[in-house]
């Protein structure tokens, strides 16, 4: 996380400096510019001499430095890095009262790592509200820990929305966990044009596990070109440093079953890595074991591995209990697997319960359940509201099933509204 989240040099350079370089820059530094002392900042903390880097990033700072944003995240990140953290907090909070947006999602960032959830998210929704693509995709994260995951996936949309690399990834993992594989392998795509490695392999995986794997072998080189340095492929792997170790695996082309980095993350306790490991087991059709990692991560109140449950259970004719899951997802926060449930009950003559159902998901924004919820009420002789729901459904861009009653009617409806209970 700190090399991740460390910015760059103002000038970029192709190695490090040697000793005539880094003269001259501390001369210009020592002569007030402030880029130059930028830059020194930099190296001193690529060497780990944090005192040095210290005193370049304050200068650079106090004879104001073009770009404060990225100079006060990186002075906070070495101050975070020596156990200093209230002295991060108290620089990022600068920085966020001043109206800096990478200053407010710094701030968030460390808030939440602290338990200030509340603060946190005060911070990362102002910048997220002003636009800021890291901030969205902050909060989102920040609202999906807190059990607000139909709201912190909206950020992560909005995020995505707007080409934010993490945020593409995040929005796409939850697309694959609940099944939306075609959406997911869109959004990869278009995120390609961001050139982040991140993205490479979230769609070289998709594609290897659907069966592509040739596709998925020419993106290998890709996530190669782009990889992280430093990928934590020894020792202990932390939950976050999921995404660089898949990367290592691709590139690496070690085995999948024993290497792959979601069974590693999963093992370590992760519920993300074991409902997604769950997902790829049921993709390559092993549906016992996939049950058995969504089960894990449910016993830790994961919504995604509720849904997923929930299909699985539906696939397999176990409606009760795939009944039981759907509505844990829904109390869960998410909306969506309300839709699922209502299918279920529609297709089990339960329509008044499956009603029910469908309005919660398209209250959500849920188009499909707009649609399924104007079949069934058209079904059921309730014509004028069915119409609604499909007109809803038809202006936020899916018209399927209003397009098959104009196929078969010549127009929406052809029927007396007065015959409607």
């Amino acid at each position: 996380m700190f090399r991740e989240r460390l910015r760059g040099k103002d000038v970029e350079r192709d190695s490090q400096l040697d000793s005539d370089d880094r003269a001259a820059l501390l001369r210009a530094a020592e002569a007030g510019d402030t880029c130059a002392a930028y830059n020194l900042g930099l190296e001193y903390t690529e060497q780990g001499a944090y005192a040095e880097a210290e005193k370049w990033y304050r200068h650079a700072l106090e004879n104001d430095h073009h770009d404060p944003g990225c100079t006060i995240r990186n002075l906070g990140l070495i101050l975070e890095e020596q156990g200093r953290v209230d002295e991060a907090l108290t620089l990022f909070r600068q920085g966020a009262k001043a109206g800096i947006h990478m200053s407010m999602m710094d701030l968030g960032i460390v808030l939440q790592q602290n338990g200030r959830t509340h603060e946190a998210e005060y911070w990362l929704r102002k910048g997220a509200e002003a636009g800021d693509p890291g901030c969205m995709n902050t909060l989102g994260s920040v609202l999906a820990q807190s059990d607000r995951m139909s709201e912190g996936v909206t950020w992560w949309r909005r995020a995505a929305d707007v080409a934010e690399p993490t945020a593409i990834v995040n929005y796409g993992n939850m697309l694959e966990m609940t099944e939306q594989f075609a959406e997911a392998e869109r959004l990869y795509r278009r995120g390609l044009a961001t050139g982040h490695p991140r993205v490479v392999t979230a769609l070289a995986m998709l594609l290897a596990s659907t069966g592509r794997g040739d596709e998925a072998e020419q993106l290998r080189q890709q996530a190669a070109d782009g990889a992280l340095d430093d990928l934590p492929f020894e020792g202990q792997i932390a939950p976050e440093a999921a995404d660089a170790v898949e990367m290592f695996v691709l590139v690496t082309g070690k085995d999948a079953a024993e290497m792959s980095a979601g069974r590693l993350v999963a093992e370590s306790g992760n519920a993300d890595a074991m409902c997604k490991l769950g997902i790829r087991f049921k993709l390559s059709g092993q549906l016992a074991t996939a049950e058995q990692w969504y089960r894990r991560a449910v016993e830790q109140n994961h919504a995604g591995a509720m849904f997923c449950l929930a299909i699985l259970l539906d696939e397999t004719d176990r409606t009760e209990e795939a009944v039981q899951w759907y509505r844990a997802a829904v109390e869960a926060g998410l909306p969506e697997a309300a839709n699922n449930l209502g299918m279920l009950l529609e297709r089990t003559g339960q329509d008044t319960d499956a009603r029910q159902s469908f309005e919660h998901a398209a209250e959500h924004g849920d188009t499909v359940a707009m649609n399924n919820l104007g079949a069934l009420l058209a079904r059921t002789g309730h014509f004028a509201e069915a119409e609604k729901w499909l007109m809803r459904a038809a202006e936020l861009g899916n018209a399927s099933e209003m397009g098959k009653l104009i196929q078969a009617g010549g127009h929406l409806f052809t029927f007396d509204h007065a015959s409607e209970n």
